[in-house]
């Protein structure tokens, strides 16, 4: 018989944990297929852990993973996501903000031969704010990377295990499911649903860290941001190349140096250093990335785990 593996990522959910494990189990009651779900714990502060320890104790289909540290919700997300045994594996959010009533539809198209399905969102009941801003970000994703066709999506869904097998091939510091499906070229099928608020617990996430994870995606996925700053290398180049033969003229002209070019050309070189700045700063980024895939440190590190 086939198994279904599901992997639930959680940091501080101590409100949440027994809630989707009990939504999980019925939901697979009346699906003719063995189930284990994988929690993988973030180093929690609160309560987590012990909740978790008693649920793998009492259900021999639970697994758990602690960690030492909190590696941050990606590393932690996929280190789960790889070692969750299944024929397929259906990753979802802790915090019920991914519907498990949606469980049931998505093996159904995974029976009808699909090997990847994701959940889309068509709306969402979380801030709007933040909802805006997700938006936001996807209509800049898609200005910078060409493959990047997967909006509203989080990493929720079910992928079958040939897929994983071909996603764990790939060594990446930084995991983004979202942008290494599309590049592998995945054909990927849709569920849309409404997503719920959360009820209950406090996101980890802020807008820095949505700002963090949008930076570290454009810099794994596109070289579009190092185009850019040889275009203005150049055009810059050519401006004050021009700008010099310029002021050389109006010197000759006029046999002295206006005030006011000098304040305009002072003005000209501190706009111009600010974007020098701002370029160095792209070009960190990227040798950072270069840095830290050249560690090839793990994932995560284990503490213990049931």
């Amino acid at each position: 018989m086939k198994t279904i593996g599901f992997c639930i990522p959680c940091y501080n959910e101590e409100e949440n944990i027994t809630r989707i494990y009990t939504e999980i189990k019925k939901q697979m009651k009346d699906i003719e297929y063995e189930y284990k779900i994988l929690f993988i714990d973030n180093k929690s502060t609160d309560n987590s852990r012990t909740i978790l320890k008693d649920i793998a104790l009492k259900d021999k289909n639970v697994i758990v993973l602690m960690n030492t540290r909190n590696f941050g919700p990606g590393r932690s997300g996929a280190f789960g996501f790889f070692n969750t045994p299944g024929d397929a594996i259906l990753t979802m959010a802790c915090d019920l903000q991914d519907p498990p009533s949606l469980i049931p539809q998505f093996i159904k198209k995974w029976e009808a031969g699909n090997k990847l399905i994701l959940g889309r969102k068509i709306s969402s009941k979380e801030s709007k704010k933040m909802y805006f801003i997700r938006k936001q970000y996807y209509k800049i994703m898609r200005l910078f990377i060409s493959e990047n066709e997967l909006d509203q999506i989080t990493g929720f869904g079910l992928y079958d295990r040939k897929i994983v097998n071909e996603m764990k091939k790939i060594y990446n510091p930084n995991p983004n499911f979202r942008f290494l499906i599309t590049s592998l070229g995945f054909e990927v099928k849709f569920i849309d649903y409404v997503q719920p608020g959360r009820e209950h617990g406090k996101s980890s996430y802020t807008f820095f860290s949505y700002l963090d994870t949008a930076i570290i995606s454009l810099v794994e996925n596109s070289n579009k941001p190092l185009r850019i700053i040889s275009i203005f290398g150049l055009l810059s180049f050519i401006f004050f190349f021009i700008l010099n033969i310029g002021i050389i003229i109006f010197s000759i002209i006029n046999y002295c140096f206006s005030e006011i070019i000098i304040y305009i050309i002072a003005c000209i070189l501190f706009e111009f250093l600010s974007i020098i700045i701002g370029c160095i700063g792209i070009i960190g980024e990227y040798i950072g990335e270069l840095l830290e895939r050249s560690k090839q440190f793990p994932l995560v590190v284990l503490e213990e785990s049931w």
